[in-house]
């Protein structure tokens, strides 16, 4: 059980904030060089988990989950209503 839920929010870190991270910052690298970005981003993650990060860096992910959701949103409002 502890297994499947490490399994799943290492998931949902690469997939919400790393992937979107390496995006942001290097918008041509899913298109230029896909199996770079990948193996960018299992590198990061083993350093991560190695290096004992990922216990202190779940504040960090949250925040900036929180974050983009409220940019989101702010953005959902600020959009004129479609007719």
């Amino acid at each position: 059980m502890a297994n499947e839920k490490m399994q799943e929010g290492l998931n949902r870190f690469i997939e919400e904030d790393l992937n979107d991270l390496l995006g942001r910052l290097f918008p041509l690298m899913d298109r230029e060089c896909a199996e770079e970005k990948r193996m960018l981003i299992e590198t990061a993650v083993e350093y991560i988990y190695s290096s004992g990060y990922h216990q202190g860096a779940k504040d960090l992910i949250e925040t900036h989950r929180k974050d983009d959701y409220k940019l989101l949103r702010q953005k959902l409002a600020s959009a004129p209503p479609e007719n």
